[in-house]
């Protein structure tokens, strides 16, 4: 390389460092246009008396974004309109105002906290009191805000209202109150057995849910010779499916598997120390909750869901006009059921639990469980005679 060669190339090495240099001394400002998005989550259930929706607003600021999530002026409009249509053969049939209503209990986290603003709404029946959402019609949101003024803004959505499903006859026997009431059972005296479960989509109903609630009371010692009651539970999912259509009418079977009811009791309710007398539970101690979706809602979640591919950008759903969110329709049906002896034994024995466990205990080892409703059982009453296992 010549002498010129050399100087032209050390002068441009020079110009660009002093170029990198200067625009490093200079702000990057990564944050776009402020811009008022509007976000609605909102999901109207057929079998509740008051429909909620939340309505909120995007944030961007120069703050740390967790420390401004926990200011509610942040997310909170001061004054809007919002409103409710029913529709239906093309008709507008009624119109529901939605009013504030300020939760106080809501718990800590990324958002701010107790409090918030929610908005709801009711349909009256033909005597005034709080009646159903119509299953043939469409019920159309509308949210007005800075109304009247330059910078007016009107934000809409709307969705079919799903009646959910039918159940088959096993669901029937479960929780028909009465003389003719079958046991669920997730034990013999032999194995750990499965049950299934027959539901009936109905036309609009896109995913289901099952769902076990597993309640017990627990008796503790206060002190002094005194004791109390704490009435304790949880709830865990069991499956569910997404129908191939929304036409409704062909009925599915979901097996409830009775290895996993036991390995949630062990997962959730902690081994009992001495303070716990003993845990209490019943033949109307096991609930099943079946969730049904609407196909916006299926579609919302499925997006949502966790990325498992080495793809990791994830595709975006709104049915929200003018904002984003979600504004669709579920129904839930929650039934009280029958616990069957064989599966009561389990939980205060846990024999078959204990044989296919890795550690020889099985999932209800130390829990202290006893039923009082089946005077024949060993654990009765939790007396010295008969230790809680």
């Amino acid at each position: 390389m010549n002498k010129k060669v050399r100087t032209t190339f050390t002068v441009l090495v020079v110009a660009i460092f002093a170029i990198v240099l200067e625009a490093c001394n200079k702000d990057i400002n990564v944050n776009a246009e402020w811009e008022d998005i509007t976000v609605i989550f909102g999901l109207l259930d057929q079998n509740q008396d008051t429909q909620f929706v939340k309505i909120n607003k995007a944030f961007l600021g120069e703050a740390d974004a967790f420390d401004m999530a926990q200011v509610r002026d942040s997310s909170e409009y001061q004054n809007l309109t919002a409103y409710v249509e029913e529709w239906k053969d093309n008709q507008k049939q009624a119109t529901f105002a939605l009013a504030e209503f300020e939760i106080t209990n809501k718990e800590e986290g990324v958002f701010y906290a107790p409090n918030q603003t929610i908005y709801y709404f009711t349909v009256p029946d033909i005597n005034g009191n709080s009646g159903r959402l119509d299953s043939l019609a469409k019920y159309k949101l509308f949210v007005i805000l800075n109304e009247g003024t330059s910078k007016e803004k009107i934000v809409t959505t709307e969705t079919e209202i799903i009646d959910g499903f039918d159940f088959g006859g096993s669901y029937l026997l479960w929780v028909t109150p009465g003389t003719g009431q079958r046991a669920i059972d997730f034990a013999n005296s032999s194995e750990i057995t499965d049950q299934e479960l027959k539901i009936i989509p109905k036309a609009d109903a896109k995913r289901f849910e099952i769902y076990g609630i597993f309640n017990y009371d627990e008796v503790y010692d206060e002190g002094n010779g005194n004791s109390g009651i704490r009435q304790m539970g949880f709830e865990f999912k069991l499956g569910g499916y997404t129908t191939a259509n929304l036409e409704g009418g062909k009925e599915r079977t979901i097996a409830i598997s009775g290895e996993q009811f036991f390995r949630e009791v062990g997962k959730n309710v902690p081994v009992a120390d001495e303070t716990i007398i003993k845990r209490v539970v019943g033949v109307g101690s096991f609930q099943l909750k079946i969730v049904a979706a609407g196909d916006d809602l299926n579609t919302y979640m499925e997006v949502n869901e966790p990325t498992t591919g080495i793809v990791k950008e994830k595709k975006e759903f709104t049915n929200v006009n003018n904002g984003i969110g979600i504004f669709s329709s579920r129904t839930s049906t929650i039934g009280s059921l029958k616990l069957g002896e064989k599966t009561i034994d389990e939980l205060m024995n846990g024999d078959l639990t204990s044989a296919i466990s890795t550690n020889g205990e099985g999932d209800t080892a130390g829990r202290k469980f006893c039923n009082n409703d089946i005077p024949t059982t060993q654990c009765e009453s939790c007396g010295a005679a008969s230790p809680c296992y």
